[in-house]
Formats: structure tokens, C-alpha cells, sequence
């Protein structure tokens, strides 16, 4: 729905894609309005709990099993997914992501002259001010309940979407704002789910939108990054697909590295 398709897309990928494609720029408010195209498609299937917003070079560090597992809150272990299916989920609707407002000190300079000065030029009333989010990173788990609500901020509103044009990075402003318009964040829990890390200290602040590529280090990093409550992880530039097999079968986000500290042993 976001980004045009790409020669190189498998069949997989192109036999779900939507029939919708907005094919927005780099940074484009458009990229909006392909995600609730897709939240209009997910939520016709009334069996979605939780809709991915992540990109294409965003990987899972776990296999579906313990994904699945993990974000309806049941306990992750050993097993197939149709084990998880037949537990009962803790948590089914809720939605991950970590957020600030204004007032935040992750709030930075760049922030505040890039989300209110330009939503408010562009018709965003100045008294739903306090209503602004931003999620960072921005790659999040909305649950079913807060991708409705989404939704149907945005009908009401006629296309909230519209006046998200010259906003940095729309999307991190948008989707955790529309949430927090619907119910007040009540089903977020404030987690990052997916791990990406940026200079910080390079002066130019757009250049500091792209993150770091770890090529060469997913079966290093993997552990390391689940503990700090990751699902997906990126930037791999070159991940193979067996090298990915490798790391992720057989292990859990509770092995906690055990795996690489045994190996380590027996070369020992």
C-alpha cells in the first residue's frame, strides 16, 4: 500500500498484496494514508488481533510461534504455533509502542518545530494540541481495538490524514496521536518493538533518520535485542534467509543467549 512493488518482491509477498497503492515518497504524508489502507483491509477479517507496522527491512528475531506468544501476553516456551493457538491470551488487544508529547524531555527541539507549527498551519486546531504523540522508534504492534479506533478518528475527522503534509516522518506523529484522539492510550503499553539505533550526535538532524546497519551480526544481536523487549530488528542489509534459519530455529527469547554461550564452550 506504501511503496510501489519492486521487481525483486518473492510471489509470496505479491499474491497479499492490496490493490491499493498510494506510492508515496521518502518521508511522504502519503505513506498515512497507505497504512490505513491497509488497516481497512486487516480489520475486514474479523480473526486479525494485531496489525505490524514495520518496513521492509525490518526483521523478525523470533519465529511467528514465540511472536505470537509474546504479544497476546502468553507465556513463551517451547512448541508449534498451533500450541500457542490454543492457549488463552492475557493481553489480545494491546498495542505496543513507545511515545512521547511535547512536554517529554525525548521531546527535541527538531520535534516540536517540525509536528505542531506545520499541523497547525495546516488546520490541526491549536485546542487538540495536547493530543500529539510521537512514536519512536516508529514501527509498532497496534492492536485490533486501537487500528479501529484509528479508523474512525480519521472518517470523522474526514481524512485526518491530509493535513499530516510536510510533517516529519508522518507516521510517528499520526498513528499514536489518532490513538490518543480515540481512547487515551489506554490499551498502549509503552514498549519499543522494534530495534534500530541512529547517530544521535551527527549535527545535520536528517541524517540522523537513517539507522545503523548491522550486516553480518543478526545471530549476535538477536538475544540482546529481544531482552530489551524487540520483536523485529533492523538494518540487515545482506541477512540470508538460512543464516536467519539458523539463529531463530530451535531457540526462544527465553534461551537468553544460551545457545551462543554453549557453542562458545564446546570450541573451548
Amino acid at each position: 500500500a506504501a511503496k510501489p512493488t519492486s521487481s525483486a518482491m518473492s510471489s509470496w509477498t505479491r499474491e497479499r498484496l492490496i490493490p491499493t497503492s498510494c506510492a508515496p515518497k521518502w518521508n511522504d504524508y502519503l505513506i498515512v494514508a497507505g497504512i490505513l489502507e491497509l488497516l481497512k483491509a486487516a480489520m475486514s477479517d474479523p480473526s486479525v488481533t494485531h496489525c505490524v507496522v514495520v518496513t521492509e527491512s525490518c526483521v523478525p528475531l523470533m519465529s511467528f510461534a514465540e511472536l505470537y506468544r509474546d504479544l497476546l501476553g502468553i507465556n513463551v516456551g517451547g512448541g508449534e504455533a498451533d500450541q500457542a493457538d490454543q492457549a488463552v491470551p492475557t493481553r489480545p488487544f494491546k498495542t505496543y509502542m513507545s511515545h512521547y508529547d511535547v512536554k517529554s524531555p525525548r521531546c527535541t527541539k527538531f520535534d516540536s518545530q517540525s509536528w505542531f507549527p506545520k499541523l497547525q498551519a495546516n488546520g490541526f486546531p491549536s485546542d487538540k494540541s495536547g493530543f500529539l504523540r510521537k512514536a519512536l522508534p516508529g514501527w509498532s504492534v497496534l492492536g485490533r481495538e486501537d487500528c479501529e479506533g484509528i479508523l474512525r478518528v480519521d472518517e470523522r475527522a474526514k481524512g485526518m490524514w491530509k493535513i499530516w503534509e510536510g510533517v516529519w516522518a508522518p507516521e510517528e506523529v499520526y498513528l499514536p496521536t489518532a490513538i490518543n484522539v480515540h481512547n487515551g492510550m489506554k490499551n498502549v503499553v509503552e514498549r519499543a518493538i522494534n530495534f534500530a539505533a541512529w547517530d544521535e550526535r551527527n549535527p545535520d538532524v536528517t541524517k540522523r533518520a537513517n539507522p545503523f546497519w548491522f550486516d553480518g551480526r543478526f545471530a549476535e544481536v538477536r538475544h540482546q535485542w529481544i531482552r530489551q523487549g524487540a520483536v523485529f530488528g533492523r538494518k540487515f542489509k545482506d541477512l540470508r534467509a538460512e543464516e536467519w534459519l539458523r539463529a531463530v530455529r530451535g531457540s526462544n527469547h527465553e534461551n537468553d543467549g544460551r545457545d551462543e554461550r554453549e557453542a562458545k564452550r564446546q570450541k573451548r
